[in-house]
């Protein structure tokens, strides 16, 4: 299975069980996209087992079957621009991951 399938299947439902989850914020069409406010979400990927991220170069994401997405950069489907993440066609200047529950 390549990244972007990976990928896909890790964008969490709105009924999310327990577990890591990777959440994009800030997201703007363009890295010189001139920011008025706060731009959208992104979207959230989990659960996850790890997200191992190596000096803001590339990011490999694994979900809890183990699957991984190995580590992405330049044309991958997720991967740095900067101090930027893109994805599927949006840069995020803001990421975090966090814990939820499943309540």
């Amino acid at each position: 299975m390549n990244a972007e399938q990976i990928l896909k299947r890790l964008i969490a439902p709105q009924n999310r069980p327990a577990g890591m989850y990777l959440r994009l914020y800030h997201g703007r069409p363009s890295p010189k996209h001139e920011m008025e406010g706060w731009g959208p979400d992104g979207p959230v990927f989990g659960p996850l087992k790890y997200c191992h991220i190596t000096y803001m170069s590339t990011i490999n994401i694994c979900g809890m079957d183990d699957e991984d997405t190995g580590p992405m950069s330049g044309d991958d489907p997720i991967h740095f621009v900067d101090d930027l993440i893109f994805y599927d066609g949006w840069y995020y200047g803001d990421w975090a991951f966090e814990y939820e529950d499943g309540k």
